[in-house]
């Protein structure tokens, strides 16, 4: 019998944000993953919003925002084989 374990990571960074750059990155990189599949349904006027907000140095974009939240789970899963 295969034995496993699951380990589930939380992060929860609340504004406002140390001035490092890792968690404004953070949230802009976890987002951008999410932009290539969103380019077949999605129009090019649709795109530009998140293209807005995830790209660039923008005054809008996550890089900039004062009050930026950054939340994120993961669970990583190890199996061992008897």
């Amino acid at each position: 019998m295969a034995r496993t374990a699951a380990r589930k990571r939380v992060r929860n960074l609340a504004a406002p944000l140390p001035s490092a750059a890792p968690p404004p990155r953070y949230a802009q990189v976890g987002p951008s993953r999410l932009r290539s599949p969103a380019e077949g349904p999605l129009s090019a006027e649709d795109l530009a919003v998140p293209d807005t907000v995830i790209g660039g140095d923008g005054p809008l974009s996550v890089l900039r925002r004062q009050g930026l939240t950054v939340r994120a789970a993961h669970t990583t899963w190890v199996a061992r084989r008897p």
